[in-house]
């Protein structure tokens, strides 16, 4: 994703977080409960479930962290919107 795309993504994302609404943003999902926590969600890679151990979803959720972090850093928004709030990650299965 484009840095630009990336920017428009992310403020339409914080407009729809203030109600409550999720939204993706490239491959993680936001989704807010109230003013004090923001809960950001990747997926993993693994196709079946028994193949997700401990070890590998601990490194998908630091990749989780990892992405969201350069997000953070690429977006002014993004950056004041989470300050006072609780960020919790997750890891996914679809």
């Amino acid at each position: 994703m484009i840095e630009e795309e990336l920017q428009h993504r992310i403020k339409s994302a914080l407009t729809l977080l203030v109600d409550g609404y999720p939204f993706k943003v490239g491959d993680l999902t936001f989704g807010c409960k109230g003013k004090t926590h923001l809960s950001v969600t990747g997926w993993t890679n693994n196709n079946l479930l028994e193949n997700v151990t401990k070890r590998s979803a601990l490194g998908e959720l630091e990749d989780i962290k990892s992405l969201f972090s350069k997000m953070v850093e690429a977006s002014k928004e993004l950056s004041e919107f989470i300050k006072g709030r609780q960020v919790e990650y997750y890891l996914g299965y679809d």
